[in-house]
């Protein structure tokens, strides 16, 4: 895990690798003044997400990092449709309606990632105390509402 220091910004470079196939679907579909998803970085308004992310991520919690950020140039979008945009190209179903709520949320998502080509580091965080299995069952159900459009 990277450390960063108060102020500093940092800039995306690297092309995300995760889901590579709804990564070019959500590139080919975004409106023109969103930034790019396919090389950007990552944040979320939950702190309490952040942490179980990372978990999932299956990083030591002793190694896990997290900080306040401001991202200047931004989109916030419902995270579970990425993995249900893959699963879609897949096999071969369309994806259109998942791409535009995607884009254009139209329903209520409680865990959305915000992302875009710069962050800066405002403060460091404390690691949340959080319910894992609570918290996964209910992104689990918005991954089930999104693999459903």
């Amino acid at each position: 895990m990277n450390s960063y220091s108060i102020g500093e910004t940092i800039e995306a470079k690297v092309e995300s690798t995760f889901y590579p196939d709804a990564v070019e679907r959500l590139e080919a579909t975004k409106p023109a003044d969103a930034p790019s998803r396919a090389i950007c970085l990552f944040a979320s308004e939950s702190l309490d997400f952040c942490y179980l992310f990372a978990l999932k991520q299956q990083w030591s919690r002793e190694s896990i990092k997290l900080y306040e950020v401001e991202m200047p140039s931004h989109h916030h979008a419902p995270m579970a449709i990425v993995h249900a945009i893959q699963k879609k190209l897949e096999s071969g179903k369309p994806s259109a309606k998942a791409e535009s709520e995607y884009w254009h949320p139209t329903q209520s998502w409680k865990f959305v990632e915000t992302f875009g080509p710069t962050m800066t580091i405002v403060r460091k965080m404390q690691a949340p105390s959080i319910n894992e299995l609570i918290l996964s069952t209910m992104y689990y159900g918005e991954a089930d509402r999104a693999s459903a459009l």
